[in-house]
């Protein structure tokens, strides 16, 4: 695979970028090496960039785990952890990227079941003439079994980090509800704030606790399938959905196929290279779950801190407007896990050192924070999900600000009266359309009903 060049593909990303303010999925975010390897796997496999390029971010931080913090603020400390779900028609490529990111951890994990099976049975055949033997834990990165004590125990003895990885995320939380869902989900939400997680055994009374938790998900859930996907975890309600980095392609098709750019050497290439990226970032030594604490350089500070005082200055302009308060509450964990990510990759691919994290690191982070917040803003409004009560305080006070037959004008102005920016309003205007609450007369006219 050649480097130093950017093919058309990678330049049409990058002008899509510039014109359309970091919407589009931001290519220029990622290493050279890693946009070369992007490209490639597009070109050869067809394998879609937003999901191909968000997948290799996840791998990064299940390769990282608890090998490297982040010392965002004061004594605030954050491990890369990200709960990722690709959303698409059946049949438009979400698996394939998973796969080809998370090829060398499964690698991995194959040589440690090995050498798990290997130590197993030389336990077996010693533990009655050596009683004080222990019997070998299982260290494995990919959660095969996600009930709540399996994921808690393999945790334990994977104290590096673990990561739930599944073609289809649609069932997470119906298996889990085998078992005790409202555990399970209360788990994967200390977890992603950092929370310690102790779980009590009924078999033995004893407790297993992770001081350090750090779980990556990832996975596919097919459009149609994403409301009830969110229900099932109740995820509205417990604030699992503003956790979530939703990875919602627009106008995507299935890709035809094309024997004449089809090259299995470049291909098998391009993922050995993207393998050797992930292995370097396995190497890095974490001693259980203690791993380097990394500062912010000074320039990166200055940037992230401007970014995280407009978010607040956002949130305040929006006091009692639930959705904005909860979500933009999350962003800045979420921007700081990507700068993390990203200048662990620059290292992994020689463009930087890992002795700070930098403003690029930082820059490219907020950029990927515009892109997954647009997914998910255009996913709510697509499938009618609203993530605020049609009948909640400020909806209704809102509502009381309009007259019976109204305009998008009028309503824009009532929202700004209310400091209710315009995305929100008329995301609630589509939804008390739907919740009948008015009717759509015609192109920007409305009535109350």
């Amino acid at each position: 695979m050649k480097e130093g060049r950017d093919s058309d593909f990678i330049k049409e990303f990058k002008a899509e970028v510039e014109r359309d303010q970091g919407v589009r999925f931001p290519i220029q975010a990622f290493p050279e090496k890693i946009r070369a390897i992007i490209s490639d796997l597009h070109k050869q496999d067809g394998m879609v960039v937003e999901y191909l390029g968000s997948a290799i971010l996840s791998a990064t931080a299940t390769a990282i785990g608890n090998a490297l913090w982040l010392r965002v603020r004061g004594s605030r400390k954050i491990n890369p952890a990200f709960y990722m779900v690709f959303v698409s028609d059946p049949g438009t490529g979400k698996s394939q990227p998973i796969d080809a990111a998370y090829r060398a951890i499964y690698e991995r994990d194959s040589q440690q079941s090995m050498k798990h099976m290997a130590e197993l049975r030389a336990y077996n055949h010693n533990k009655k003439d050596d009683p004080s033997l222990e019997k070998p834990k299982v260290v494995q990165t990919i959660v095969a079994d996600i009930t709540p004590e399996a994921l808690i125990r393999l945790h334990a003895d994977t104290p590096r980090g673990v990561a739930i990885v599944m073609d289809e995320l649609s069932d997470l939380f119906v298996i889990a509800s085998r078992y005790n869902a409202s555990t399970f989900v209360t788990h994967l939400l200390s977890a992603w704030s950092g929370t310690p997680l102790r779980y009590m055994r009924v078999s033995s009374d004893s407790q297993i606790v992770i001081e350090r938790p750090c779980i990556n998900i990832i996975g596919g859930v097919q459009t149609a399938r994403f409301q009830s996907f969110v229900q099932s975890g109740n995820c509205l309600e417990n604030g699992m959905l503003d956790r979530m980095t939703l990875v919602y392609p627009k106008n995507l098709k299935v890709q035809r196929w094309n024997e004449f750019e089809d090259d299995s050497v470049a291909s098998e290439c391009a993922l050995a290279d993207l393998a050797k990226v992930v292995k370097k970032l396995l190497s890095l030594k974490c001693n259980g779950d203690k791993g380097v604490v990394l500062q912010l350089t000074d320039e990166a500070k200055s940037c992230l801190f401007e970014w995280q005082n407009s978010i607040i200055d956002a949130i305040n302009d929006s006091a009692g407007e639930e959705e904005a308060e909860s979500r933009n509450n999350k962003l800045v964990i979420q921007v700081s896990r990507f700068a993390l990510a990203l200048q662990a990759l620059f290292w992994a691919t020689g463009e930087e050192g890992l002795e700070k994290v930098g403003i690029k690191a930082v820059e490219t982070a907020i950029a990927l924070n515009a892109y997954y917040q647009d997914c998910y803003h255009r996913l709510i409004e697509d499938i009618g999900l609203d993530s605020v009560p049609v009948c909640s305080a400020r909806k209704i006070e809102f509502l009381g600000q309009l007259p019976v037959d109204f305009t998008t004008a009028q309503a824009i102005a009532a929202g700004n009266r209310m400091k209710i920016n315009e995305r929100t309003m008329k995301r609630w205007l589509s939804g008390f359309v739907r919740a009948r609450v008015i009717e759509k007369i015609e192109h920007g006219k409305y009535r109350k009903r």
